[in-house]
């Protein structure tokens, strides 16, 4: 299985190794938390997906972000 990341205007999807195929609008991202192994992205308070990235290196995590963050209100980059 390969990894990918489709970027559109109004849309991100993506498939990570280690998960399963993830979309998203960027008008119902809320915020995202980064994390050693893993990405917590908050639909609204109670509504998340945790995405498992612990097999990545950091800096690919934080251009994941950075992809994130172009339509987002607030990112913490992976530590």
């Amino acid at each position: 299985m390969r990894d990918f990341v489709k970027y559109t205007q109004k849309t991100i999807s993506f498939k990570l190794d280690k998960g399963g195929i993830y979309m998203y609008r960027f008008s119902q991202i809320q915020y995202v938390e980064a994390y050693d192994d893993h990405l917590v992205i908050y639909r609204s308070k109670k509504k998340f997906e945790k995405v498992n990235t612990s097999g990545y290196a950091k800096a690919d995590v934080n251009r994941f972000i950075d992809l994130l963050q172009s339509k987002t209100n607030t990112i913490t980059e992976a530590v």
